[in-house]
């Protein structure tokens, strides 16, 4: 509990330094590196690190997707061409290696090679789509994917006794589940007057932002249960040790697969702020 705790402290620490470039190019690269670090932690466990091909097309993906916004034919949806491509260079890989590579293991390395750069790309689309607020928003979407986890550790603690998922997750209770609903819109709550008292002139529409956070929260569980399931599918406790207490890069941001995308949309259509 103690190295979580002090890891939970280190991690704030660079989340603070993170976001203090969250204007720069900077913020562009650490979305990179990040996703690149959860891309090699899957490559890992799925053993698909083996194959050089498959995983430089991987990395490549990753590295590519932050920098999108800085193509001026954006606007042209040149998303949906890059992925096509990726999909085209996977079957090349696969008609290349033939007799190593499986269909179900491309579908996978799609799967994961696409959700996990764009769920890192999508904080850079939100500030970039809404620069006024960039600051109070990507912290908003971090937040309501990390305060589930662990507004569902404390309240399945105290008063879990109903397993949610235990063949997937054994810790997981339905009263956590509970607690990650009421522990978000708290902090939503908390944070959207935080942001309203700094900032007078800043109206937050709560009528929207409350049902948002319980979508979040839900995308939130899901991602989390949906990481466990590959861990306990390829038989290991973590993706990887970089956060003592923690687990690897993915353990801590697999909650921030769906809800991060899932954010990026909504600020589209409706005006939280």
């Amino acid at each position: 509990m103690k190295q979580r705790l002090i890891s939970a402290f280190v991690g704030i620490i660079l989340l603070v330094a993170v976001l203090f470039f969250l204007d720069t190019v900077l913020f562009n690269i650490i979305m990179i590196i990040v996703s690149a670090m959860a891309i090699y932690e899957l490559l890992v466990a799925t053993k698909f690190i083996n194959n050089i091909a498959v995983s430089i097309l991987s990395f490549t993906f990753a590295i590519l997707f932050p920098m999108l916004n800085y193509l001026d034919f954006l606007e042209i949806n040149i998303i949906p061409a890059v992925m096509t491509v990726f999909v085209i260079l996977l079957f090349v890989m696969m008609i290349i290696y033939f007799n190593k590579l499986r269909i179900e293991q491309i579908a996978f390395v799609y799967l994961i090679a696409t959700t996990v750069p764009f769920a890192f790309s999508s904080f850079v689309f939100i500030r970039d789509n809404n620069p006024d607020h960039a600051l109070f928003l990507v912290f908003l979407t971090l937040g309501m994917a990390w305060i589930p986890d662990t507004g569902g550790y404390f309240a399945g603690r105290q008063f879990g006794k109903h397993k949610l998922a235990e063949h997937i997750s054994p810790k997981k209770t339905v009263e956590g589940l509970i607690g990650s609903y009421v522990f978000n819109i708290i902090f939503v709550l908390v944070i959207g007057n935080i942001y309203t008292a700094a900032a007078t002139d800043i109206t937050i529409n709560y009528l929207y932002l409350v049902p948002i956070s319980v979508f979040c929260t839900t995308f939130a569980v899901l991602g989390d249960l949906s990481a466990s399931i590959i861990k306990r599918q390829y038989l290991i406790k973590d993706f990887g040790n970089i956060m003592p207490g923690h687990g690897g890069v993915l353990d801590r941001f697999d909650s921030v697969l769906f809800v991060a995308p899932f954010m990026l949309m909504i600020l589209r259509v409706l005006e939280v702020v």
